[in-house]
């Protein structure tokens, strides 16, 4: 399976721009709540901050961004955005969000350097998170067609800056975090995993879309009708996906071959240069394998992060972060605020570590 990578952009409205933070190489993008509104809960604004500073940048202000995605080359950051007109009729009450569907959004670039931002759809449609391409080259994203959670798999290409309709007719499941809005896309090359209602009674299952010559190809691999984690991992250099079950139990789908592997250990989640500390997935929360091979338990869920020297990681507990630095204990980060998701540095999950 051949894999994929990035670059591009432009600058446009609606964000607020710092001209310093270009030069905090170690600063870390967060993403806080800022808008009490029920509707907002998974919206806020974007801010780069390291450790030490005295406040944090602001780099939006509409608090209308949501899921921050960085590219796997760590040069940019792709997120989703309600357009402000939209935010202004919501706050005017003249809009209603619905709790059990995508919202109105557009998909848009921030440089990681510049912070110069480009605008990638050019109209609000009912869309989920975005995921890069291994090699960030692309964007993909899922569409709803206006049916009951039906629609289409979208590709977005940066160099040529158009979009390509990877799968049709597509009945999504709800994302496996909580969210009843985002369609579960969890990754791809040439191929892009995804939960799908299915049959009779609409059962979950893992399913792969593969491009090929005679169009899109869908293999149904296995049954799930709920995974804590389905991630891709890297194996030996060869893409595979790794899913988690119920009871903590890790299996590789081999996609050519549509086998299950069991693995003695789970994947770690690392840093895409292989060095400094590592994050080992436990029923509870997270491990960190510390460089020196000392084991600091976070006895939580929550999304966790490595800085880009691999001594400091940042762990949300809900909607807390908490820093853990090498040889330190874990301590409160900007305690008063809320915040929805945090990017530090480009990282991969790897098999067999």
């Amino acid at each position: 399976m051949r894999w994929l990578r990035f670059g591009v952009l432009l600058l446009v409205l609606g964000f607020g721009i710092s001209p310093t933070w270009a030069q905090e190489e170690q600063a870390m993008i967060l993403l806080r709540r800022e808008n009490p509104a029920p509707w907002a809960s998974r919206y806020g604004n974007l801010y780069a901050y390291r450790v030490g500073d005295a406040a944090p940048t602001p780099l939006t202000t509409l608090a209308n961004v949501t899921a921050p995605a960085l590219s796997p080359d760590g040069s940019t950051i792709a997120f989703a955005a309600i357009e402000e007109a939209t935010v202004e009729e919501a706050a005017a009450g003249d809009y209603t969000f619905s709790p059990d569907y995508a919202d109105p959004m557009d998909m848009w670039l921030m440089d990681v350097d510049t912070h110069e931002f480009t605008r990638v759809t050019q109209a609000a449609a009912n869309r989920s998170n975005p995921v890069w391409s291994p090699d960030s080259s692309k964007l993909a994203w899922f569409t709803w067609d206006g049916s009951v959670n039906g629609g289409k798999l979208v590709i977005y290409e940066l160099s040529t800056q158009k979009e390509m309709i990877f799968a049709k007719g597509l009945t999504m499941n709800a994302n496996d975090i909580g969210e009843f809005t985002l369609a579960n896309l969890v990754g791809w090359g040439e191929t892009i995993a995804h939960t799908v209602k299915q049959g009779e009674g609409e059962r979950a299952v893992l399913a792969l879309e593969t491009v090929g010559e005679a169009g899109t190809f869908q293999q149904v691999i296995a049954d799930t009708d709920y995974l804590p984690r389905v991630v891709w991992a890297n194996d030996g250099g060869e893409w595979v996906i790794a899913r988690q079950d119920m009871d903590d139990h890790w299996q590789v789908v081999e996609a050519e071959t549509q086998t299950l592997r069991d693995l003695e250990t789970p994947p770690l989640l690392q840093l895409t240069t292989g060095t400094g500390a590592k994050l080992k997935p436990v029923s509870t929360g997270w491990e960190i394998v510390a460089a020196d091979g000392d084991v600091v338990s976070i006895p939580y869920e929550g999304e966790a992060d490595i800085a880009p020297d691999g001594n400091a990681v940042v762990h949300l507990r809900e909607r807390k972060a908490f820093l853990w630095q090498d040889g330190q204990a874990m301590e409160p980060l900007l305690p008063d605020w809320e915040i929805i998701s945090v990017i530090w540095s480009p990282m991969e999950w790897v098999v067999g570590e």
